[in-house]
């Protein structure tokens, strides 16, 4: 068998199984969510998470501020 037909066949794979995920996504109807390290973990200078330093916050950042100010 030739290199560039199992090259070939094995991007049409991964292109279907990739496919076959966003449909899948899709469907669900579900936001896709973050881990929990990346951008989520991010703090300012003073220890404070990202959500603190918006000026606009998203609503899910604005349900952790308010928390932080009630203790």
């Amino acid at each position: 068998m030739n290199y560039f037909v199992l090259l070939g066949i094995t991007v049409a794979i991964f292109l279907i199984a990739v496919v076959a995920m966003s449909i899948g996504v899709l469907l669900s109807n579900r936001s896709i969510k973050g881990s929990c390290g990346g951008l989520a973990n991010l703090t300012d200078k003073n220890g404070k998470s990202i959500c603190e330093a918006c000026t606009n916050p998203s609503p899910e950042c604005r349900g952790l501020s308010e928390t932080d100010e009630d203790e």
